[in-house]
């Protein structure tokens, strides 16, 4: 990997690896590797406008085939990106020729019929840069200060006029760079600038002038980012909002290696170049550091493949083959090609793929990526989906359809458009059916429905939180009237009064209220014999009681009587209150009195405790039940979050009826709660999956194939406990009524079967031939 002083010439590390070195019968004037990297081409100038080209086999480095061409000497070479096109400029001409992908004869020049195009130039004409466009559709080139471009197409029309043309006083044309969107990134001699070109007809769009030495390179990386070079010489990487995003001053000595030109590898790895020193350095714009060295004794071209895979580095008549081991992956090359409409190139780039270096599974990785359909197909059938979504005028449907497109195109204005219209459509539905559910009185449906579906980001959310406050306001006073009620069916009349008063308040003419009222007061006001049996039951223990308690108090009120005796020998003298009743006296029948009316309410409250307590134990035990059946009847397991959910909450509660605090108004609100919603749970009669196996029937009686008949009769009794049609013919579940007869049905077939000696030895025999034990 580099030796420390980036200036001191070091073979190359383990990142660049020699492959092979070719003898050439002249030395290259030029190099290029195609876009599939399986050939590459080395131009030699020749005689004259002469021009001969080579074609070369990557892989065996033998020779395909050559092509003459009248470009002139000092050439320039290119490959297409998509695609075998090959352009040659020199001091005559301009070419772009078609290299096919087939087997050429070396022995034969590549035919006319394979030149595309040709462009003549002047006379005092000199290319210094010929390139084509990223997406491969043009050729760009420069000749003195002006900039040319042509399309790539058979006959296409050339007007001769350049596409830039660099003004006076700045210095003449050193270079350019062609980037994403066509945009032109252009330098000038002595300058610090560089200049951004883009538009029909082409026009500056922008400056970078982050540089503070003359600028003698610029290009853009496989990525799209450009890096520039200047004389100083730094490295600058510019971000997409022109900002210098890395600036790297790369400290070699100027004597041993002065850098003027770049080429982009892959990813952060930039290849440097000069034109006194042979060969190149390899640099980093991460780590900001060199990562290797690529000697060469005399200068000479230098090609990069398009994944930065393979360097061609000419010396003298020597051409070395190199191959770096930090090369853009084969998938993501071919998501490339396939954006560029280049399936063929990408396939033949995968045929011709050497593996050697390759992470596992890349080229099976590359190979399915190749085999996706193309983006314009995905998006198209996306598209068609939204549109059959929007004519079946499904809500939910749209807005799935929507977020697919916008997953795949973030910023398709056609997904944006139906995503919100579907949006407010379904609101508009979730409001009304939320109004309709308040209309009916079902309140808590009303709020899930609003707090579920309506987000903050629907126009209608302010409404909806509107209709929430006001089902949960009514919802609040439903409640309420359930605890009035319960209160009222416990005697406790005042506490009931209180609570339909609150309500009143709120709501004063809640016509459910106006009538619980009216019926808290007829009870109230009614005898003891239209009081329902409990508690008339529980009025005579009362009384029981009291006498109980007058009996033990007897010292306090028998003197009260006596006070109230007529007789002539003590007229009223112990009558409470009246002058000459006895103090002592008159205090202790006070007393007495307060203590028969204490005893009497403590004794009233814990009836009345005992009550709501047993209520509530009997709600516990109906939950514990329809959770134990749920379960067992949840065969596909969809509710099983749930009843878990729904035991955990059980467990708490059985903790918290232990405590003598606790609210069992509150808890038995959520046990009847907890039982309405178990009743309402569909359960479906096929297991998501088939069995691995068919059960038989000592899986019915849960046994093995080797128990005894002890076992089989002790395993048919249990069963038989637990599913007998009678045991569960009260049960609010008709599900439950229809398992426990065919659950009891399969018991009775199986013990029928299994006690039976001769009956069991035939029915194994069946089974293991079933099982495939028959031999």
């Amino acid at each position: 990997l580099g030796t420390g002083d980036p200036g001191a010439a070091a073979p190359a590390g383990s990142l660049v690896v020699r492959e092979t070195t070719l003898q050439m019968p002249r030395a290259p004037a030029a190099v290029a590797i195609n876009a599939d990297e399986s050939m590459f081409a080395v131009a030699e100038a020749g005689s004259g406008d002469g021009l001969t080209v080579r074609i070369y086999d990557r892989r065996s480095k033998s020779l395909l085939g050559k092509l003459a061409s009248l470009a002139g000497p000092e050439p320039r070479l290119a490959f297409g990106p998509g695609g075998d096109l090959l352009v040659l400029g020199g001091s005559a001409g301009v070419e772009l020729w078609e290299v096919p992908i087939e087997p050429l004869n070396p022995e034969s020049e590549l035919g006319k019929e394979h030149l595309r195009w040709r462009v003549e130039l002047p006379d005092d004409g000199k290319i210094k840069q010929i390139a084509f466009a990223p997406t491969g559709d043009r050729v760009v080139w420069a000749v003195g200060d002006s900039i040319f471009r042509r399309s790539v197409a058979r006959n296409s029309p050339f007007e001769g006029r350049s596409a830039w043309q660099v003004e006076e006083g700045q210095g003449g044309l050193a270079g350019f760079a062609v980037g994403p969107s066509r945009v032109l990134a252009v330098h000038y001699g002595g300058s610090k600038a560089i200049d951004l070109i883009g538009g029909e007809p082409p026009d500056k769009t922008g400056e970078l002038a982050g540089h503070r030495f003359p600028v003698v390179a610029a290009k853009f990386s496989r990525g799209g980012a450009l890096v520039s070079l200047d004389s100083g010489p730094t490295l600058i990487r510019w971000s997409a909002d022109r900002q210098a995003e890395t600036v790297g001053f790369l400290g070699v000595k100027p004597e041993v290696f002065s850098p003027t030109d770049l080429m982009p590898m892959a990813g952060p790895y930039i290849l440097l170049t000069s034109d006194d020193k042979g060969g190149g350095k390899i640099f980093d714009l991460d780590t900001q550091a060199f990562a290797g060295d690529i000697p060469a004794g005399s200068p000479g071209p230098i090609a990069v493949s398009p994944t930065g895979r393979y360097l061609l580095v000419s010396e003298g008549e020597s051409l070395h083959l190199y191959r770096f081991a930090r090369p853009l992956t084969p998938r993501a090359y071919v998501r490339a090609l396939k954006a560029m409409g280049a399936i063929r190139t990408a396939r033949t780039y995968l045929n011709m793929l050497d593996e050697t270096g390759l992470a596992p599974g890349a080229k099976s990785r590359a190979l399915a990526e190749l085999n996706r359909p193309p983006a314009g197909r995905i998006l198209g059938n996306l598209l068609a989906k939204l549109a059959a979504a929007e004519r079946e005028g499904n809500p939910d449907e749209i807005i799935r359809a929507a977020n697919q497109l916008l997953t795949f195109d973030r910023e398709n204005a056609t997904a944006h458009e139906a995503l919100a219209s579907a949006r407010a459509t379904r609101d508009g539905r979730v409001v009304t059916q939320a109004q309709q559910a308040l209309e009916l009185g079902q309140h808590r449906l009303a709020i899930s429905i609003l707090s579920s579906r309506i987000g903050p980001e629907s126009p209608r959310y302010t409404h909806a939180q509107k209709l929430i406050r006001k089902a949960e306001a009514a919802r609040a006073i439903e409640i309420a009237l359930e605890q009035a009620q319960e209160k009222m069916n416990l005697g406790l009349y005042q506490a009931a009064q209180a609570v339909v008063a609150d309500v009143l308040r709120r709501e004063e003419r809640n016509p459910a209220a106006l009538a619980l009222r009216k019926e808290i007061q007829r009870r109230e006001r009614g005898s003891l014999f239209t009081a329902p049996w409990s508690y008339l039951i529980a009025f005579l223990l009362a009384l029981l009681a009291a006498s109980a308690g007058l009996f033990r108090l007897r010292g306090y009120w028998m003197p009260i009587f006596r006070g109230l005796s007529l007789s002539e020998s003590e007229p009223l003298r112990h009558f409470p209150g009246k002058v000459g009743a006895a103090p002592a006296e008159g205090r202790r029948a006070t007393a007495g009195r307060s203590v028969l009316k204490r005893g009497a309410a403590t004794f009233r409250s814990e009836v009345e405790e005992k009550e709501r307590r047993r209520i509530v134990e009997e709600l516990f035990r109906q939950a514990e039940e329809l959770i134990r059946m749920s379960r067992q009847a949840d065969i596909t397991r969809q509710h099983t979050s749930f009843l878990l959910e729904l035991e955990a909450e059980l467990s708490a509660a059985t903790q918290r009826l232990m405590e003598r605090a606790v609210d069992l108004a509150g808890l038995r609100q959520r046990l009847e709660e907890m039982i309405a919603h178990l009743r309402k749970l569909k359960f479906s009669k096929k297991p998501l999956r088939m069995p691995e196996r068919e059960e038989s029937f000592y899986d019915v009686l849960k046994l093995s194939t080797d128990s005894s008949p002890g076992e089989i009769k002790t395993a048919y009794h249990q069963l038989l406990k637990e599913y007998h049609p009678d045991l569960h013919s009260s049960s609010s579940f008709s599900w439950i009524k229809e398992e426990a007869e065919m659950k009891s049905r399969r018991i009775g077939e199986a013990y029928e079967v299994l006690s039976n000696t001769q009956r069991r030895e035939m029915y194994d025999r069946e089974l293991r031939q079933k099982r495939g034990g028959a031999k």
